[in-house]
């Protein structure tokens, strides 16, 4: 089936009941490739449950694919190894400088402790992308779009239809050799600007189509 002629109203997420969703539809609240089902609860989705790790997805609030994960921490090692290569480069020129005063700082010890802590950082930061992807979800409302993120420093975008200016589905190379897409928000205002990236490609079409379509509606 084509994505772009399905009907977006039909498959708003924020009309959908989460008991009813069909987990092999790629517009359905539990991703196909997480294999977690949606969870429906009753009540309001406070703001703290919004950005906790693993929040269900339920109210309307739909999740990003796993794979963000994957294409953070790819882009977190490429810059590890440059960094282990600039610091390389670095030695090579103060060993052929011929300045003992710098290159005896350079010993097994140094060397050791630099990687060491450099690992350290690196599991810390894969630790980080994993629950920075977890609190990333959007729900699309009667007349705005709200998109959520953040751990230390939360975050809640509310994005008004008839703002709207532009809506584009963008991917760079890792991104379509991992299967994933974002979808770009424009509006008259910079700070309700949004991206939600880690998306499927077909959900990134749907979604477009349905914001395109939502924004139409608000500006008659």
């Amino acid at each position: 089936m084509d994505p772009a002629r399905m009907d977006p109203a039909r498959m708003d997420p924020a009309r959908m009941d989460p008991a009813r969703m069909d987990p092999d539809n790629p517009i359905s609240g539990a991703d196909s490739r997480s294999g977690s089902e949606p969870v429906e609860i009753t009540g309001t989705l406070k703001v703290t449950d919004l950005f906790s790790t693993g929040a269900p997805q339920s109210a309307g609030w739909m999740r990003v694919d796993p794979a963000l994960g994957t294409y953070w921490r790819l882009i977190l090692y490429v810059n590890a190894l440059i960094l282990c290569g600039i610091g390389i480069a670095a030695w090579f020129v103060l060993d052929r400088s011929g300045n003992r005063d710098l290159t005896s700082f350079v010993t097994p010890l140094s060397i050791s402790l630099f990687f060491a802590l450099l690992l350290i950082v690196i599991v810390w930061l894969s630790h980080i992308i994993r629950r920075r992807v977890a609190s990333i979800g959007y729900r699309l409302q009667d007349r705005e779009l709200e998109v959520s993120s953040g751990i230390l420093f939360q975050k809640l975008v509310t994005v008004p239809f008839a703002r709207l200016q532009l809506v584009e589905v963008t991917a760079g190379p890792l991104e379509r050799l991992l299967g994933i897409a974002g979808v770009q928000l424009h509006t008259a205002s910079a700070s309700t600007n949004a991206k939600i990236s880690g998306l499927t490609p077909e959900r990134a079409l749907i979604l477009r189509d349905s914001l395109n379509k939502s924004g139409e509606q608000a500006g008659l």
